[in-house]
Order: structure tokens, then sequence, then C-alpha cells
């Protein structure tokens, strides 16, 4: 049991990553020792009547068969079976397939999430199969309130510090990276976790119908099955399938686990946007509206984006050049009535990648329902499929290609022809 005191005490300490806390010494020895032999009492003597004994047994089996889960029969619940076998002790593991299905049933993705937890540390390693074929798109690390992500898009990093934690009662625990068992195991302690039938159990939240959020245990067991989405567009759901969760021992091999990915040459590069898209060199500036915009928030952005260098590429879409990164943007404006549009102005959304990334796969954004991707000066075309369609080529014109359907029907692999 003292083994565990000093693994306890980093966890309470405020120190973000317990990792880097070291004890002094000579706490650690006190820890490990014990608690100091106290110098024995003299007993006193307490009688109870006969009644008193038998009323105090009978509370102590009552404690003992709520605490087992009320079964009749004095064994626990299939609730308090699931609640126990995803205890998490030393460093939980978890792999889980990801499947996405519209409204006809139809399979539209498929990924995996794989992670590892010990404390405040957490590592989350994100992959999109293609075609069958596995493509890591996200590795990320959390210490207390640090993260660090890497993302294939991008092939950088990008470091954040999270707001301070709010309460795990919203619905956006169930929906966050990390432990998929969170959700599970908080509605279980505030008896928010409705029986079935079947091994499945719903999760009660304020805003979201009872029966949209379902966990699937094993019978004998209650070890994790399926957790499955539903609702959101209606008709639509989600597939989650472990296929591992488990508490592995606390070594330093299992430790090691926490770690990033090793990404040989991830970083911005030292390439010049305009040296390879011509709308960077010989575009229209973009109308003085939308200027006005770009001006306002290049400021905030992190990629050294200089404002002035801001380019049409097509209609309402523009190229920004960064400090090796190249920048595409789209305007949309408000919906609703025109006077509300014309008193917001339009807004700007888009994304920023590496140069070495963007000659290699280009850069995208959406615009209503396409997609417009970039690509370097001297490509002519440009073969896309989605993840379970075939191979379509689309020639450049301007420096662009037009690919039918907005992200969210799910993402393009590309290659680019010279």
């Amino acid at each position: 049991m003292n083994d565990h005191l000093l693994d306890d005490l980093r966890a309470a300490n405020p120190v973000p990553d317990p990792d880097a806390l070291e004890l002094p010494a000579t706490l650690a020895a006190r820890a490990l020792a014990g608690p100091e032999p106290r110098a024995p009492r003299a007993p006193r003597r307490r009688l109870l009547p006969a009644a008193g004994v038998l009323a105090a047994a009978g509370a102590a089996v009552a404690f003992l068969l709520l605490a087992l889960g009320g079964g009749g029969a004095g064994t626990p619940d299939l609730a308090a079976r699931a609640y126990a076998a995803s205890a998490a002790h030393g460093v939980t593991h978890w792999r889980i397939d990801m499947a996405g299905f519209d409204a006809n049933g139809r399979q539209r993705s498929h990924q995996r999430q794989e992670g590892w937890k010990r404390g405040a540390t957490m590592h989350v390693v994100w992959t999109e199969f293609h075609h069958s074929r596995p493509h890591v798109s996200f590795d990320y690390r959390q210490v207390g309130r640090r993260t660090r992500a890497w993302m294939s898009v991008s092939d950088t990093y990008n470091d954040t510090t999270l707001p301070k934690r709010r309460t795990l009662t919203g619905e956006d625990v169930t929906f966050r990276f990390g432990d998929p068992m969170v959700a599970f195991r908080l509605a279980y302690q505030q008896h928010r976790l409705r029986d079935l039938g079947g091994g499945r159990f719903g999760v009660v939240f304020k805003h979201i119908s009872l029966g949209d959020v379902v966990y699937e245990v094993e019978p004998e067991t209650g070890r994790p099955l399926r957790l499955v989405l539903s609702g959101n567009p209606k008709g639509t759901r989600e597939v989650w399938t472990f296929t591992t969760y488990e508490s592995l021992p606390d070594t330093q091999a299992n430790r090691d686990r926490l770690l990033l990915l090793p990404h040989p040459g991830a970083g911005p590069g030292d390439e010049d946007p305009a040296t390879w898209f011509r709308a960077l060199r010989d575009g229209a500036r973009p109308p003085a509206r939308w200027q006005a915009v770009i001006d306002k928030t290049a400021g905030a952005r992190r990629f050294g984006e200089d404002p002035s260098t801001a380019r049409v590429l097509t209609k309402d879409v523009f190229l920004v050049a960064g400090r090796h990164y190249v920048c595409m943007d789209s305007v949309s404006m408000p919906s609703g009535s025109p006077k509300l549009a014309r008193m917001l102005g339009p807004s700007l959304g888009g994304t920023c990648v590496p140069i070495k990334k963007a000659l290699a796969n280009g850069i995208a954004v959406g615009l209503g329902d396409s997609t417009i991707l970039a690509v370097r000066d001297g490509v002519r075309a440009v073969d896309a499929r989605r993840w379970t369609g075939a191979w379509r080529r689309f020639p450049v014109r301007g420096g662009y290609v037009r690919l039918p359907g907005g992200p969210s029907r799910g993402s393009y692999q590309v290659r680019l022809v010279s």
C-alpha cells in the first residue's frame, strides 16, 4: 500500500506534470516507512445492549449489500461490474474503432483512437483509414492543462494551455478527447445511468435524449463493448467499438507510451510561399471590406501572416503569405436578414499549412457545397477521392480545383499531377 502513496502525493500536487515532481529524499523515506507507532492507550470499554449489537450488525450487512450493487444474491449488478471493470489503475489503455453511418445506414468513415493515461498525463493517437489503409492524422499529449499536438495536415506541432477545467457534468464530457469510459463512470456516480436491457445503458443528459448515448457492456464481466452515438444530424450514428480497454502496470515501458510518437522532419520548413503560388504574386487585392477583416484577424494568428500579402484566388477565397506558411481563407456573410448581414459584415474561416505540405498536397477550404484546393505552380491536374470512393481527375485552372462536396462530407485524398 505504501508504494502507491508517492503516486497519490504526485497526483494531488499542483505541479501540472506529476512525473516532473521529485520528492525530497527525507519525505520519500518517511512516506515509504509508513506511520510512526503510537504509544498504546488504556482500553476503554463500551457496553452495548444485545439489541444494539444486532442493529449494528444489520446496518453493516445493509451497507455491504448497497456497496455491492443491491442485488438480491449479494452480488454487484451489471452497472456496478461495468464501473469496476473501467476503474483506472496504473496506466489506462484504450483502443476504439469509430465508424460513422449516414441516415441510410451506409458507412461513411472509419477512424481509430488509441490512448494511454496516467494521472494528469495523457497521450492519444488518432488514425484515419482510407481504403483500409491506416494514416495517423493527429498525435496529442496533455500534461495537466498544457498540450502539444502534431497534425498530419500541417506536419508541425501546436502548443496550447487549456482553460481551467469545468466540472464534469455537461454533455461535452462524452465527446472530449481521452478515456471513452469517463462519461459512463461519471453517470454511474451521479445516478444518471438507465438500464435499457441486454447489457445496454443509456446516459441521461439535460440536452440529449435518452437513447442517443448508449454504452453496451459484456453481461458476464461488465467489460465495455461499444458506445453508440445517434441523432446528430437526425438518422445518423457513430459506433465506437472497444477493441482494447485495460489497465497496464505502472512500469517505465508503459510510461513511455505517454510520449508523443516521433515525427522526423516535422516543422514549417524555410520556403517562401510567393515563390510557389502565382496568386500571391499576380492575384488581385481583396475588396476593402475583406481587407478590413483580414487586418483585424491577422494579428491574432500564430503563423506570421502578413495581411498586406492577401490576394484573391477565386470568388470569396483568398491566400495570405505567412512565415514559411501559406494560409487560405474563405469569406462568408451571416445568415438572416440583409440588414443583419450588413451590420455584422463578412467573416473569415480557413487554415494555414507549412509550405512543404502545401507543395505536396495543396491547401483546401470548404466553400458551401464544394471544396476549393489551391495547388503550387506547375500542377496541371489533381486526382482526388473520398475514403470510400474511386479516384477522379480534376483539371487545374487558375491555380486551384473545385472538388464536389464540402468538408462535412469527409476529407479527400489527393495526388498532384504535374
